[in-house]
């Protein structure tokens, strides 16, 4: 799991720690998550265990929602494309070469 991952990089003295806890994390993950420059790659995992997290909470919630019922993510799905356009057109999207 992400969790476990994590605590291992974390830990000095394990093979993921030897390995992973000096990496830094890749200018696309930097740029995706809007993570410092500094950032890290285990810095990049905990983006992606509250990622997942997230995909968990909606597929359980969709799953149990009736068939007719409304998606309750509507709304914010919306927002969020309205943001993501604004920003394309306002040039905000970071570009990663």
């Amino acid at each position: 799991t992400y969790a476990n991952i994590i605590r291992q990089v974390e830990t000095p003295g394990t093979p993921l720690h030897d390995a992973w806890s000096e990496l830094p994390a890749p200018a696309l993950a930097k740029a995706y998550w809007k993570l410092p420059e500094e950032a890290m790659w285990v810095d990049c995992l905990k983006c992606m265990f509250a990622d997942e997290a997230n995909h968990r909470d909606v597929n359980h919630t969709l799953a149990a929602l009736e068939a007719d019922a409304a998606n309750p993510f509507l709304e914010r799905h919306s927002t969020s494309v309205a943001r993501a356009r604004k920003l394309r057109d306002e040039g905000g999207f970071a570009h990663v070469g």
